[in-house]
């Protein structure tokens, strides 16, 4: 019997990733999110209601099901608490089924700002203007900031100072920006603390007991294995790797574990943002594609290319 199983997309995004992990998860304990963040956009359909989730594991619906966002995954906390308000008027009690990895990485105001200066700039390549990349640079140039760094003030505030003296320099020299407030951002996210605190765990914990018990988890991916930050288009590409190896070291668990790998595709292929697209129609069957399918980004809004 295959019990635990990963869905990851094939092409660049939006190939329905999230209505594949809606229509399975009825049937797992856990749903895990390993990569990506607020980037992501996952459509579900519940009865007469339109859901989309960017954070939050899409299999939540479920009312008997745990979600994880896993370390690999970068977070949002303002992001998270918007999504989370409107899955409440679904299921006020959602928030105890959701477990989030204290070795997740914070976007930051920082993150936010540079993402978007870089866009509107002729050197932007189509982000999504989460602040996903420069959050992930921060974690590759180790001087990111954790989860679990929140419940350290000290620690956090020491980091958050000097991250932010490094920022606004780079702010004001390169792109003659306004410099952030580090003090106004550390109440903030101190705030944010106090509100995450009921469901950050160590995710491997959950991995190990699920393990034990014969508990059935479905890995839930974002993007789509062209976007890979190692083998999509580079560096038309997201910021982590989406294929089915992120998983392992995205949630911290054994290969053993993914039992069963599943690749989503559309019957055509869409892309937002820029970057190579061979197959790209600029001709009337590329708009009747798009306009059929309402080929618009679910994060961004964009129409996507056909």
């Amino acid at each position: 019997m295959i019990n635990n199983t990963i869905v990851v997309g094939l092409q660049w995004g939006d190939e329905g990733k999230g209505k594949v992990v809606d229509y399975l998860a009825g049937d797992y304990q856990i749903d895990a999110r390993f990569q990506g963040g607020s980037n992501a956009g996952h459509t579900v359909q519940f009865k007469d209601t339109k859901f989309i989730f960017h954070l939050i594991p899409c299999g939540l619906l479920h009312k008997d099901i745990i979600g994880v966002i896993g370390s690999g995954c970068v977070f949002d906390p303002d992001v998270f608490f918007n999504e989370l308000e409107d899955l409440k008027k679904y299921d006020s009690s959602i928030e105890e089924r959701i477990k989030i990895s204290r070795f997740c990485h914070l976007i930051m105001p920082y993150h936010l700002l540079i993402d978007r200066i870089r866009e509107e700039s002729k050197h932007g390549i189509g982000t999504t203007k989460r602040g996903i990349g420069p959050a992930y640079e921060d974690k590759y140039a180790r001087v990111g900031l954790r989860i679990g760094d929140l419940y350290n003030p000290e620690y956090f505030e020491k980091k958050l100072r000097a991250n932010i003296s490094r920022k606004n320099h780079f702010l004001m020299e390169i792109y003659h920006a306004e410099p952030l407030s580090d003090s106004e951002i550390f109440d903030r996210y101190m705030g944010y603390a106090e509100r995450l605190k009921s469901m950050i765990v160590n995710e491997y914990d959950i991995f190990e007991t699920a393990e034990k018990n014969n508990k059935k988890i479905i890995f839930e991916g974002a993007q789509g294995a062209l976007l890979d930050i190692s083998y999509g288009t580079y560096p038309y590409v997201t910021s982590s790797n989406t294929i089915v190896g992120g998983a392992v070291s995205g949630l911290g668990i054994s290969p053993m574990l993914i039992e069963r790998s599943l690749g989503v595709a559309k019957a055509y292929t869409t892309r937002v943002g820029h970057g190579p697209f061979p197959t790209e129609s600029e001709a009337a069957i590329g708009e009747d594609l798009r306009r059929m399918g309402n080929e618009y980004g679910a994060t961004t809004g964009r129409p996507r290319r056909c």
